[in-house]
């Protein structure tokens, strides 16, 4: 049980040493036949509150509320009730062999043995339920969980109380008819706390038809244990008195509060059971297309999405053999198939699809019976030709019938209009994919060169920030020059929260439509991972993950991430492979310069071995200057070094008040040495205002400029 996992062994060496110290002095009272004295009743108190002690750590850990989805609580409720069921089981079989024990031999050390025992089981059992008790509350898809949860806690806290006060307080005569009547009470009122804490019909509902079985089992079970569990009386006996009177008490609540959880589940397993088939059948057919809708975004071949579209019908339509059909002219090419026997003729599925003319079927049918078919009179049905039933979906892709999907069975009528709505949709995902496969095919081989980079152009610009963000900590200013040849040079920002500004440049190696294609790609997944972005490093430690092995090894990708915390006066600058960022404060220029390999090229674990992070304290009027490769060489006259070295130079010597300014210093220094921006340069200026530091001291500088 996953509850149980996350008990630190201490707790549990803990626990079963008050135990077994609990067992022993019991052992040891009865046998010295000692009064109930106050020094006796210090040592029940003692244990008592001990094992009360270790419930804190569970109490604290359940007001930790996780929302988890409907199926994993169905898998843990379930693991949970094993745990329980075998807790009990145990116990009836010790229950069992100890009264046939009882009935063969009689002795005083036997009747100690027993004593001690069940103090052991009811105080582990009541341990147990409430522990689990308070897991299942922490799941639960409920508003206001953290109060039920308080409630139920709360309940437990009034009826120790009340337990104690009517053991010290009421006489033996009147003690066991008020602890029924406080047990009574106390049992209503929890199960209404659970009763409504759970709703149970939501998960239930949606869960398998094997988890559904599995629960109607354990619940039949349970509820049995828990019936003769609660069957059993108290019956007052030397030793510690309060112990074994409270902890048998509260296992008797508890059990009356499972005993209707199991009753309910048992209620709401058995009237979902029925149609447990169908809702499975549901869930899969939209994960299925949650499936399908993730290939198409990565597959590479036609192949790959055509196999995988025949398996999810195959699978959909009740293990019907679906088939993939591309007509090309008057001809046709099975190009996928699934569920076909290895002993199946294909020739023979040639030979039929060819008599019942593919291309001139342009809408979804449903054909119920083999004698709808318009077969020519000489074709004779071969025997392994087991189709009684089709449904038929054609593929348009460009707005022509490019293909069928073709799904057989050998019942007659076995299709519905539900099933030819589903392979629909598949079919029309199939029928984007291709279009999209073909469009980008059409582009590489057929426009001419010019206009491939006219559009990878306009792709690349498309992608940078429309406008910068609006803040008054930060003043941005940036340049960028696309080449002829299209490069892969962006940068991004993303405003985390008020205090928070996320900055990213890169550069995706290659030129062209597939460096720009690439950088889309960086697009996307940079938004999808900025949603959870706790720092620079274990973004780009993300990034990688996600790109590794998914992309072309020859295609390299460096980036810089800088993450700008205003309120604590400070960002974080990690670097991938990148060139260095400056940082100008006052007349000093430092060049940061942290270690880091590019994205992609290695495993995520020795990706990120080697990124490292460098947190700075940022200063007002600080300027951060971040730079492609396209513009350094520029600068430098194809010499990566030299160029790094004259804009920092740049930066230093030339006056400047905002980083627009600075920027239009860096294009008026290219352009007056007659230098033409002949490939992709990019560059961004980023200015810190209204920080209170001001002194560039506080840097390490042998850090920085390494």
């Amino acid at each position: 049980m996953d509850y149980f996992k996350t008990l630190s062994p201490f707790a549990i060496l803990l626990f079963v040493v008050i135990v077994l110290l609990l067992v022993f002095t019991d052992i040891a009272f009865i046998s010295a036949s000692f009064d109930y004295s106050t020094i006796w009743k210090l040592v029940d108190w003692l244990f008592f509150s001990g094992i009360l002690g270790l419930f804190l750590p569970s109490i604290k850990k359940s007001l930790h509320t996780e929302v988890i989805s409907a199926t994993k609580f169905s898998g843990r409720f379930l693991e949970t009730t094993k745990f329980l069921f075998y807790l009990l089981l145990f116990y009836f079989g010790y229950f069992v062999a100890i009264s046939l024990l009882k009935w063969l031999v009689s002795a005083k050390y036997l009747f100690l043995f027993d004593k001690a025992i069940n103090l052991v089981f009811n105080t582990s059992i009541s341990f147990a339920l409430v522990i689990s008790q308070l897991f299942w509350l922490s799941n639960l898809k409920t508003k206001g969980a953290k109060k039920l949860i308080l409630s139920f806690i709360s309940l437990l806290g009034v009826f120790a109380f009340v337990m104690a006060i009517n053991f010290f307080f009421s006489d033996e005569m009147e003690l066991e008819e008020n602890a029924r009547v406080i047990d009574t009470f106390f049992s209503i009122a929890g199960i209404v706390i659970v009763f409504f804490a759970f709703k149970m019909k939501n998960w239930i509902a949606i869960s398998s038809r094997y988890v559904i079985k599995r629960l109607i089992l354990y619940s039949t079970l349970m509820i049995v244990l828990f019936i003769i569990l609660l069957s059993q009386g108290f019956h007052f006996q030397k030793g510690l008195y309060f112990s074994n009177f409270f902890f048998f008490h509260l296992t008797q609540i508890m059990s009356a509060i499972f005993l209707v959880n199991y009753i309910r589940v048992f209620y709401l397993s058995i009237i979902s059971l029925p149609l447990s088939k169908i809702v499975e059948q549901k869930v899969y057919e939209v994960n299925s297309l949650s499936y399908l809708t993730k290939i198409v975004r990565n597959f590479n071949k036609i192949e790959d999405i055509c196999n995988v579209i025949t398996e999810l019908s195959y699978n959909s339509m009740n293990r019907s053999p679906a088939i993939l059909v591309f007509l090309y002219g008057n001809s046709f090419e099975i190009k996928s198939h699934y569920g076909l026997n290895s002993n199946f003729n294909l020739e023979n599925v040639h030979n039929f699809f060819r008599n019942i003319e593919l291309s001139e079927i342009n809408s979804s049918k449903i054909i119920y019976s083999f004698e709808e078919f318009e077969l020519n009179e000489d074709f004779e049905k071969p025997n392994d030709l087991l189709f009684k039933s089709l449904c038929i979906v054609p593929i348009f892709v460009r707005e022509k019938l490019f293909g069928h999907l073709i799904v057989a069975n050998p019942t007659e009528h076995f299709f519905d209009e539900d099933d030819l709505n589903l392979l629909s949709s598949f079919v029309e995902t199939l029928s984007i994919a291709v279009e999209n496969y073909f469009l980008i095919k059409d582009t590489i081989e057929k426009e001419k060169y010019r206009k491939e980079l006219l559009i990878a152009r306009d792709i690349q610009l498309s992608f940078l920030p429309k406008e910068f963000p609006k803040t008054d900590r930060i003043e941005i200013s940036s340049f960028i020059h696309p080449s002829e040849e299209v490069g892969g040079d962006f940068y991004d920002f993303i405003e985390l929260s008020e205090d928070k500004l996320f900055v990213i440049i890169g550069d995706v190696s290659g030129k062209g439509l597939g460096a720009a294609f690439y950088m889309a790609l960086l697009k996307g997944i940079f938004f999808t991972l900025s949603k959870n972005i706790k720092t620079a490093k274990d973004f780009l430690i993300q990034l990688n993950s996600s790109l590794f092995r998914k992309i072309d090894r020859q295609i390299h990708i460096t980036i810089t991430a800088l993450l700008f915390d205003f309120k604590n006066e400070q960002v974080e600058v990690v670097r991938a492979g990148h060139l260095p960022t400056f940082v100008k404060s006052g007349n000093d220029t430092l060049v940061v310069k942290t270690n880091g390999i590019g994205i992609s090229l290695a495993k995520t674990s020795y990706f990120a071995e080697k990124l490292e992070s460098l947190s700075l304290n940022i200063s007002d009027a600080e300027y951060f200057v971040l730079f492609t490769d396209g513009l350094v060489e520029i600068i430098g006259d194809k010499d990566i070094n030299k160029g790094i070295e004259k804009l920092k130079q740049i930066v230093e010597n030339e006056v400047f008040s905002n980083p627009k300014e600075l920027v239009e210093k860096v294009i008026e220094n290219v352009r007056r040495n007659g230098t033409n921006f002949d490939d992709d340069a990019t560059l961004l200026v980023l200015k810190v205002k209204n920080v209170s530091s001001t002194k560039i001291e506080r840097y390490d500088r042998e850090v920085i400029n390494q």
